[in-house]
This record gives structure tokens, C-alpha cells and sequence, in this order.
């Protein structure tokens, strides 16, 4: 498959592989990469691309609500390519609810994922990063210091306050409905997985 994003933002099969190559942490724009790339990077993980992983690496994927990741998907398209053009009308209202998928940040999670060894993939909630670093705790000398769960990069801060507007106008005008149709269709798997992950 063509990698449709490679010149700007994240690339299909981009990770973040152990010092032991045991493990490679799939990045995923908007499902907490800049987290990982911070720390995993302070403790030896380094960037690769899954054609230089060991085979039997386990794959680490963490994975996010589709609808609730293309909503902070969207915003940061628009903050990153449009923030200074008067976009915010009912034509855009059209061509996000038709087109859905604009960039990295609103690919379907399963682009950057299949493309590793299906028969080794361990699935992550992205909001709950607690279970991930527990995972590597019990299979990894991982350090349990705090500062490692600090939060990076919430819209909420305040140098984001263009981001929140744009995401406060999107969630007021557009038919999420119609963004679930679409990534129920071309990103079942993410759906299936989240669903297993909700079942345990």
C-alpha cells in the first residue's frame, strides 16, 4: 500500500522499538504519540520503520474512540492548514461530513497498524496510558517514576486555545453520525479491537 502520508506528519509503520527489540509502539497521530515519543525516547526506544523491527517483536498499538479522535483530528488539520482562513461555514460543514479522512490525523487507526505482523499485536486503550506502562512494567525493567505519566500536549492548555475553538465549532456543526458510518466501514478493525479491549 502506497504510504499516503509520508511527507508531512506520521508515516504508515512508523514505531518507537525497544533497546531490546522485544517491543515497537506504533505511532498513531492523535492517540497520545507525542506521549510515547517523549518517554519511550528518554528511556533508549528509538524511531524505526516496522521493515527494520525483528520479526517477532511484540507490537505494542495503542489504539483511540475513531469518532472522538477524528473530532481532535480535524481541529488540528484545520489549526495546522487552515487557521487563518475563513473556513468555518456550511460548505466545509458538506465537505468534512463527505470526505471524512484529510490527513494523518484522520486516516483510519488500521493504516498504521496492518502493515506490522497481525499474529503479535497487543491492543491499548491510548486514553488510559496506565495499563500500557503496567504492560511493560511486567514484561520490561521499565522505572515506575511518576513524571513518566505526565500528560503532553491536552488541548486544554492554553497555548492550544486555536485548537479548542476550532474543536468547539466542529462539535457544534457537525453530523458525528455520519463520521461513525464512515470508520465503522473502512476501520472496522479498530472498532472490533476497542470493543475486545472494553470487554475485559
Amino acid at each position: 500500500m502506497e504510504d499516503r502520508w509520508q511527507h508531512k506528519g506520521h508515516p504508515r509503520g512508523q514505531c518507537l522499538v525497544s533497546p531490546c527489540e522485544r517491543f515497537a509502539m506504533v505511532s498513531i497521530s492523535k492517540n497520545s504519540s507525542s506521549y510515547w515519543e517523549v518517554w519511550l525516547e528518554q528511556l533508549d526506544w528509538t524511531i524505526q520503520h516496522h521493515r527494520h523491527i525483528p520479526q517477532a517483536a511484540t507490537v505494542l498499538v495503542p489504539l483511540r474512540d475513531p469518532v472522538d479522535r477524528w473530532v481532535a483530528g480535524i481541529s488540528e488539520y484545520c489549526f495546522l492548514y487552515h487557521n487563518d482562513f475563513p473556513l468555518r461555514n456550511s460548505v466545509t460543514v458538506r465537505l468534512f461530513e463527505d470526505r471524512v479522512v484529510f490527513d494523518d490525523h484522520t486516516e483510519c487507526q488500521c493504516y498504521f497498524y496492518d502493515c506490522f505482523d497481525a499474529n503479535n499485536h497487543v491492543y491499548f486503550n491510548s486514553n488510559d496510558p496506565q495499563s500500557t506502562w503496567t504492560y511493560l512494567q511486567q514484561h520490561m525493567s521499565i522505572p515506575t517514576q511518576s513524571y513518566l505519566l505526565d500528560p503532553i500536549n491536552y488541548t486544554e492548555d492554553p497555548v492550544n486555545a486555536d485548537r479548542k475553538r476550532w474543536k468547539n465549532w466542529i462539535l457544534s456543526v457537525i453530523d458525528l453520525n455520519k463520521i461513525k458510518q464512515f470508520y465503522q466501514q473502512y476501520d472496522a478493525q479498530t472498532y472490533a479491537h476497542l470493543e475486545e479491549l472494553n470487554d475485559r
